[in-house]
């Protein structure tokens, strides 16, 4: 994992919301960051659903500091200036999932964006290289998988491994974490200034992975979709 900023988590300069892209179908960088050393202390917001599974929720507690992405729980814990990590682009992001094509979900996404308003957080934008390689997904039917998400039903139809489809191919996952973004303290964000800090945001991330892609993808052209 590669931190631009190795003082990032220490508390030196304020809390921040580690945004991490993209999902993919089984979140695999995610995994390996909730596991790391470094973000020991950073407590990642998990699907709900996924929290209250008993079995899930005693194994990640011996990991690290896993919670549920619920509104009550983030803003208790913005209120104790918490570093956070949460994957913005969700279902629909794994619905949109291709392989060897960089796509994320975020234009429509902005609530993060509200919350580090609020409670006076820096947003940090996290690219997982590889990621778009350990499956693959049958494509199509774009507008129908989204309307299925507002359900909450993952729409993917991942193969893996051809011998277990749900294990993930071979692929070399790189996690960079980028400089954070800083956004002022605003405790009742108007819309036009969440829109202002939201473009903000993907300006970032884009320059991330502009950046950083032809170390990973030497012979590729970065072309990363936003949807």
């Amino acid at each position: 994992m590669l931190m631009e900023d190795k003082d990032l988590l220490s508390g030196q300069k304020g809390p921040t919301l580690l945004c991490v892209h993209p999902h993919g179908i089984f979140c695999l960088g995610w995994g390996i960051m909730f596991a790391r050393e470094e973000t020991k202390d950073v407590h990642f917001c998990f699907s709900s659903a996924l929290y209250q599974s008993p079995f899930f929720r005693v194994l990640s507690m011996l990991i690290g500091k896993p919670s549920p992405v619920d509104k009550d729980t983030i803003s208790n814990l913005m209120k104790k200036k918490a570093n956070l990590a949460l994957i913005p682009g969700g279902f629909e992001e794994a619905s949109l999932f291709v392989k060897g094509t960089d796509v994320i979900y975020l234009k429509h996404r902005k609530g993060f964006v509200k919350y580090a308003l609020q409670y006076g957080y820096s947003l940090t934008p996290v690219y997982v290289f590889g990621e778009r390689d350990t499956f693959w997904n049958l494509p199509g039917f774009w507008k129908f998988r989204l309307f299925l998400n507002r359900f909450g039903i993952p729409a993917v139809v991942p193969v893996g491994q051809w011998w277990c489809p749900i294990l993930p191919r071979p692929s070399n996952l790189h996690i960079v974490v980028g400089e954070a973004l800083p956004l002022p303290h605003i405790p009742s964000p108007s819309p036009s200034d969440v829109d202002q800090y939201h473009h903000l945001y993907i300006q970032s991330l884009t320059r991330l992975y502009n950046k950083h892609f032809p170390t990973y993808h030497p012979s590729q052209t970065p072309n990363l979709q936003i949807w």
